[in-house]
């Protein structure tokens, strides 16, 4: 009789502990983002990504961004792993190298240029399906012609979550 007893009670108890280890499938991010330039510009604009999350802990994710100063463009489009660290029930801080490619446009002038961003950020869940991303910041390396530019971004702005918890 014991022995039944504890296999009723590990089989009850097993939806707790799947449900103790779900996470959002997908994420889509939109926001205001502040990027600034190898040589002092300051340009503003949106960020945007979709992450698709294969675990608790990793995911792949896609990143766009445009940012504007006077007549000149910069468009970011990237891809690549995503680290998250899903231990607290709020509070996710991760980790993401993107690869792409960039994209800056003035009047009469476009240039495409290799784009390498490094960085994290932590997600605060506010409710089931929506995270407050509070910052995004992250290292850009942009190259071209053998030349290299070193920038800085930083976003922040709500996170929309799909699926698991």
């Amino acid at each position: 009789m014991q022995k039944f007893f504890f296999i009723c009670t590990m089989i009850l108890c097993l939806p707790l502990v799947a449900a103790a280890q779900e996470y959002p499938k997908a994420e889509v991010f939109g926001g205001y983002s502040y990027f600034r330039g190898d040589l002092d510009a300051n340009f503003h604009g949106w960020n945007a990504s979709v992450a698709g999350n294969l675990n608790k802990s990793f995911g792949v994710v896609g990143d766009f961004s445009g940012h504007y100063i006077d007549n000149f463009n910069l468009h970011l489009f990237q891809v690549g792993p995503k680290f998250t660290y899903r231990e607290s029930e709020r509070v996710h801080p991760y980790f993401q190298a993107l690869f792409g490619g960039a994209r800056l446009s003035s009047s009469g002038f476009s240039d495409t240029a290799f784009a390498l961003t490094v960085g994290g950020g932590v997600d605060v869940k506010v409710h089931k399906n929506v995270a407050i991303r509070v910052i995004d910041a992250g290292y850009v390396l942009l190259r071209n012609e053998g030349q290299s530019a070193h920038n800085g971004r930083i976003s922040a702005g709500l996170v929309f979550r799909f699926g698991g918890d």
